[in-house]
């Protein structure tokens, strides 16, 4: 792509790179959904591996050949809303997976790095949560429990589990993994904040539940770590893995901006977490849910200030059987998966041109049946014989014109389509 000059209009270049890089990315995204997903044997496991490796570094090398030719171009907030759940995906595959994508030290010293600023921003998040509570106490002295919340409860449970004497002697400093499940948290919880935004609704009690016990899972793996002195200092704390939910603005000028999520992205998580109400001039508060199911998770924690290395060890256990990771794992996919798909409906981002045209239709521009042909032959797309319903969108003349031929013909389409067509979406109900 990088020689390709049969485009001279750089504005239609662009246009044209935009659609490769949407549909790489979105077939990109299949594959790792396609791999995560349970039942697999081991020769099916194997080439979904193997697909799913061949697509990603595809998309990987395009998107830095787009990056160098489009340096100044900012990609749309729907491209980088795919992005953050690719990147997820992968993550997660390097964790769960049997077949987990290589990761080269460049990679995972970005990991650490990036590790390294959530954590500060969960401790922004903190104190910005112990001001809301200095100001609830100058209120009432029961002020703390009225949103279901009882502080000392639970800083009590967040210190019993800093103790500096709970140090195994047997410590391995050797062995902690290199990918954490701390590294989806933050990205969850944004990818989640982003979707709520996307569709204008609250999430449900089931993604609470997911994200609830993500929380614990990190935390459980944490303390583990923690507990052999595994490079404790560079490990999220159990208060870290729990610090999420609705902060007053008025208690903080900073949720946790990191390089890599902005006070924009870091509004639409607070967001996400407040109860909405109607009433503008009401101080916002935490939904209740959110609020019940955290503490209530947060409290399979609990243990004595003194409790032995054996007796949290056996907790350790207790809380592992009591939550499967392999089962979880599966909980997580679909609720990612149930995003992605939601996603791509067409009254929110749709799916990318070319998946549509490789499919045999521009259902999301009502093109389709006998329109569609016409388009498809007024910028020489081909019928793939395996497949009479689809066309080959790897295909194309090697002259100037297929690439002005084919963006002119799709915006004209588009067009007439914004003329015609006036309705509104259905709600969508974020639903098991």
């Amino acid at each position: 792509m990088v020689n390709d000059i049969r485009c001279s209009d750089p504005d239609l270049q662009l246009d044209v790179d935009i659609m490769i890089l949407d549909y790489t990315l979105f077939q990109s995204t299949k594959a790792q959904l396609r791999l995560l997903s349970r039942g697999l044997d081991d020769n099916e496991e194997g080439d979904r591996s193997r697909d799913a490796l061949r697509l990603l570094t595809v998309f990987d090398s395009f998107i830095q050949i787009f990056n160098e030719r489009h340096s100044s171009y900012e990609h749309s907030p729907g491209l980088t809303f795919r992005l953050d759940i690719l990147e997820f995906l992968v993550l997660l595959s390097g964790l769960s997976s049997s077949s987990a994508p290589h990761f080269t030290d460049a990679m995972l010293e970005k990991l650490k790095v990036r590790t390294q600023e959530d954590i500060q921003a969960r401790r922004k998040w903190q104190a910005a949560r112990q001001r809301y509570f200095r100001r609830l106490e100058k209120r009432s002295a029961t002020a703390l429990k009225t949103d279901g919340v009882d502080e000392d409860v639970e800083r009590q449970i967040y210190e019993a589990w800093t103790n500096p004497d709970t140090s195994s002697p047997y410590s391995d400093p050797q062995s902690i993994k290199i990918l954490l499940l701390f590294h989806l948290l933050p990205r969850f919880m944004v990818i989640s904040a982003k979707f709520s935004d996307l569709i204008d609704q609250s999430l449900d009690q089931r993604w609470m539940r997911v994200a609830c016990e993500l929380m614990l899972r990190t935390g459980l793996e944490s303390l583990r770590f923690q507990t052999l002195n595994c490079q404790a200092d560079a490990l999220p704390t159990l208060e870290d893995c729990f610090s999420w939910g609705y902060v007053d603005l008025r208690d903080t000028t900073d949720l946790g901006a990191t390089a890599s999520y902005d006070e924009e992205v870091m509004d639409l998580v607070n967001d996400m977490l407040r109860l909405r109400n109607h009433s503008v001039s009401t101080p916002g508060v935490e939904d209740p849910e959110w609020t019940k199911l955290r503490i209530s998770t947060l409290h399979e924690f609990s243990i004595a200030a003194d409790a032995s290395i054996v007796a949290r060890k056996n907790r350790f256990d207790r809380l592992a059987e009591k939550y499967p990771l392999e089962e979880f794992v599966q909980k997580l996919i679909g609720v990612v998966l149930n995003i992605w798909e939601l996603s791509c409906r067409d009254e929110y981002l749709g799916q990318p041109v070319l998946v549509e045209i490789e499919e045999g239709h521009l259902q999301s521009l009502n093109i389709v049946g006998a329109d569609f042909d016409d388009f498809a032959s007024k910028i020489a797309l081909e019928r793939r014989f395996d497949s009479p319903g689809r066309v080959d969108v790897t295909r194309g003349s090697s002259d100037q014109s297929l690439n002005e031929r084919f963006h002119h013909e799709l915006a004209r389409l588009k067009r007439v389509n914004e003329r015609q067509h006036n309705g509104t979406g259905p709600v969508i109900k974020f639903g098991d």
